[in-house]
């Protein structure tokens, strides 16, 4: 049986997951924050562990997706737990870590893409999808931060001002300067050097320039008609 254009939006944006954008917010924080948390010296093996945290909870958006996608991400996911563990065990080479970080990049997109989609398609606008348009802006400062972690490993050197120390150094610095560049706050203690660098940091900031009018405008819009409606 044919499923109807309406019923298949009921699904995805109304399903018995009513509470997966508050989930997936609670991840993402601990993401974000659960570094000043853990001891230095933990850090390294930690921090991993935390964003493969929200690698799997991230699964939820596409639970009502056909089983060929669902499938598809599921397999993403449990790659890149491999490729987390085999970077752990030092195993991995800069080819490696660039498609570990390629692979992140990749699964971020589709996850946000899937975030964008489900507030544009609410027909109501509550709590959790209030939480929702949070998720939405944070992924997209994390998927910035793998687009410039792939920029500095295949070319050392492109932005001045972080730590070289280890990939999880690098790696928090550049969460850093991503949300900083989103948030158009520009302290300038880490610069894009190279040419490639600052194109995405420009592509950055129109990112984030763009989530603020479109999506918490449409977000906002659709609140004020339903309480109206109300």
């Amino acid at each position: 049986m044919k499923v109807q254009p309406e019923e298949r939006i009921n699904r995805l944006t109304e399903s018995r997951y009513d509470k997966r954008f508050i989930y997936l917010l609670v991840s993402l924080l601990t993401f974000l924050f659960g570094a000043l948390f853990i001891p230095p010296a933990f850090s390294r093996y930690l921090s991993p562990i935390i964003l493969l945290q929200f690698t799997f909870a991230g699964l939820i958006l596409f639970r009502n997706h056909n089983r060929l996608i669902y499938r598809v991400i599921i397999a993403m996911a449990f790659l890149l737990l491999i490729l987390e563990g085999m970077r752990l065990a030092n195993a991995t080479s800069r080819l490696a870590t660039v498609v570990l970080d390629v692979t992140y990049l990749a699964y971020f997109i589709l996850s946000t893409l899937e975030v964008f989609r489900q507030i544009l398609l609410a027909r109501r606008i509550d709590f959790n999808m209030v939480a929702g348009a949070f998720c939405g802006f944070i992924m997209l400062g994390v998927l910035g931060s793998f687009l410039l972690a792939i920029i500095e490993t295949t070319h050392p050197g492109a932005f001045s001002g972080i730590r070289d120390h280890s990939f999880n150094d690098t790696f928090q610095d550049l969460i850093y300067y991503s949300f900083v560049t989103l948030l158009t706050i520009g302290y300038g203690d880490i610069l894009p050097m190279s040419s490639t660098a600052k194109k995405a940091s420009l592509l950055l900031g129109i990112a984030g320039y763009f989530y603020n009018i479109f999506v918490i405008g449409i977000t906002i819009s659709k609140f004020m008609v339903q309480n109206r409606r109300r």
